[in-house]
């Protein structure tokens, strides 16, 4: 029996967020060593890139997947718990999407549909194309319908 796999999103798929962060704060900085900025200017920016840093973890922290032989489990919330289960066999297709940057560091999104409508976004993971083609293997394995009618 194989064990489930948990998934999370990777930070790679946050990298425009901790850039930008980095850009305010240098730009609080450098603009501080030059013209000494207002206070609340200052306050204002540092907020901006707490925002900006929090948020990608947050979404980390929030969405956790679990794949396990015969379903998929998302997974969200902090305080409460919240979790939705989708069999393997209600699967209707699986999508995977790249970003260029997604490409480069091998990170992007999975999308699942089940019964024809779309189901589940599992955002920014590490080597998307493996978890695609692992949901695809496991369609095969439980005789899925759509596998059905190709062959």
């Amino acid at each position: 029996m194989t064990q489930p796999v948990k998934i999370k999103s990777s930070r790679k798929a946050f990298l425009i967020y901790y850039f930008a962060m980095f850009l305010i704060l240098y730009y609080i900085y450098l603009f501080n060593l030059q013209f000494k900025m207002d206070i609340i200017f200052n306050l204002l920016l540092v907020s901006l890139s707490f925002l900006m840093i929090s948020h990608p973890e947050w979404l980390i922290f929030y969405y956790t997947y679990v794949i396990d032989k015969d379903r998929i489990i998302e997974e969200t919330g902090f305080l409460s718990k919240k979790r939705m289960t989708i069999p393997i066999t209600s699967i209707g297709h699986v999508s995977m999407k790249k970003s260029i940057l997604g490409r480069i560091l091998n990170y992007g999104d999975i999308e699942i549909f089940a019964f024809g409508e779309f189901a589940i976004k599992i955002r920014g993971i590490d080597r998307p194309d493996m978890v695609a083609h692992k949901l695809e293997e496991m369609m095969k394995r439980v005789g899925h319908p759509e596998e059905k009618k190709s062959q």
